[in-house]
């Protein structure tokens, strides 16, 4: 009797494919991408599912120079990207100089092609003809990172077409020229994530450019996330398709401004404001105090877009308070109320006990499938089992708020209206039970969760 041993190319290619995500998922501790080298055919099944997972490149440099080397046939698979542009990232600034003097002797730029290298030259030059001239140009080291030290020098060889020695591949070619075809390069980009965390002045027209390059190079593109110092927000009116925009909701764009250019978005459906702690406001040289004056994303923005599918509020600073979760935003909210399907709060600070009552009524009435709510606060979270929608599939609500002491009594007359947010007080006050609302569509719909559910949910599931 011949006992065939198994193995892994035994498996369906149903099954192999998950495992090579998995294998490929830098956030659950299994990152293994030398499985790529184990053989051929694995390699070919492996390699698209390794590049479409997010690419991170924390210098210009080093996305110019990985595209630059990458085999054409497998930067197309290429789907998700992530730059940073960070204060120790240091620029060729007369290169730039030298491409914004050049653009100045062109002719208009209504004769010049547009994105040709003349072109972005040219756009460069609107936004660098104040910076100053560079006596000595400055050069970056080349020093490579941890993670690129962990990599086997014969693995980074897996998807490049052939070794090509950085110091001589495109000579005599500008900066604007490499950025633009290195973008171009990866050109079925569906997602990208932009930090530019750099206080220098001189960097503005730089990060400018490259966000007037990101639409036009990437013209799948559906996520787009972008924090960088205050720029305008004009460039987005030349996305085709976004469905997801993720920014910290300060700009130089006014918030009439802001409204004409997200109404022009016919695609987007989603909406997160992403608040970085108070350090990066230094880093990106903004002074904190100042920001309220920037803010384009206000109620009547919100109130005034299309309708939302999404709507995500992270908020990382704890010594300031959110402009984007108060009283009046959450009545903006009430436009998207029949729309809405996905709500994510996350804040890192305290929160007002009447901005807690709004939000808890906005879920009540709502027809939310997917819900998270965090807050900070020194008592427990609260309860608001009873307060989920029925549509909701899946919930996460560890809400905290101190303005509920046993003190201090509700105004009657301010939540007449909903009874069910008055009835909140009354448990909080009567007990110190609360739960970590955490279930999922899952979980109500199986069989073995029955009886459970038949007997009391609330009580023996979510507590």
């Amino acid at each position: 009797m011949v006992h065939s041993s198994a193995s892994f190319l035994g498996l369906p290619v149903e099954l192999r494919f998950p495992i090579y995500k998995l294998l490929f998922n830098r956030y659950d501790g299994i990152y293994k991408p030398n499985i790529l080298l184990v053989c051929r055919q694995i390699r070919t099944e492996a390699i698209p599912l390794y590049l479409e997972c997010t690419r991170y490149f924390s210098t210009l440099e080093k996305l110019i120079r990985w595209t630059s080397t990458g085999n054409p046939d497998l930067l197309c698979h290429v789907k998700d990207i992530s730059i940073q542009l960070l204060n120790n990232n240091p620029v060729d600034w007369d290169s730039l100089l030298s491409a914004a003097h050049e653009a100045a002797k062109e002719e208009a730029m209504q004769d010049t092609e547009p994105y040709s290298d003349a072109w972005w030259a040219a756009q460069f030059a609107m936004d660098a003809h104040t910076l100053p001239d560079i006596a000595s140009p400055v050069s970056e080291q080349s020093q490579s990172s941890f993670r690129t030290r962990l990599i086997p020098q014969r693995f980074k060889t897996v998807f490049r077409s052939k070794q090509l020695d950085p110091s001589t591949q495109d000579q005599g070619k500008s900066l604007i020229h490499q950025l633009w075809s290195a973008l171009k390069a990866i050109d079925n980009v569906q997602s990208c994530w932009i930090k530019l965390s750099h206080d220098d002045p001189k960097i503005q027209p730089i990060i400018q450019l490259l966000l007037q390059m990101v639409p036009a190079a990437f013209p799948a593109i559906r996520n787009f996330s972008c924090f960088s110092p205050l720029v305008s927000m004009d460039f987005l009116h030349h996305f085709r398709d976004l469905r997801m925009l993720r920014f910290t909701g300060y700009s130089k764009s006014t918030p009439e401004e802001l409204l004409q250019i997200l109404r022009s978005l016919k695609s987007l459906d989603a909406i997160s404001i992403y608040r970085y702690p108070e350090f990066d406001d230094r880093e990106k040289g903004i002074v904190t105090a100042d920001l309220p004056k920037h803010l384009s994303l206000t109620a009547e923005v919100i109130a005034g877009m299309k309708p939302l599918r999404s709507l995500q509020i992270w908020h990382m600073a704890s010594g300031v308070a959110s402009e984007h979760l108060t009283v009046p935003m959450i009545q903006a909210w009430e436009n998207h109320r029949f729309s809405l399907r996905t709500l994510n709060v996350d804040a890192n600070q305290k929160l007002d006990k009447t901005v807690v009552l709004k939000l808890i009524d906005f879920v009540a009435t709502s027809s939310l499938r997917n819900i998270h709510l965090r807050s900070q606060g020194d008592l427990k979270p609260l309860d608001i089992s009873e307060y989920i929608p029925s549509t909701a599939q899946h919930c996460d609500a560890r809400l905290k708020c101190d303005g509920f002491g046993i003190k201090v009594a509700p105004s009657s007359s301010m939540y007449s209206q909903r009874p069910y947010v008055a009835r909140i007080f009354a448990k909080m006050y009567s007990s110190a039970q609360f739960h970590n609302h955490t279930f999922s569509e899952v979980d109500i719909r199986d069989p073995l969760y029955a009886s459970i559910l038949d007997d009391s949910f609330a009580n023996q599931v979510l507590r």
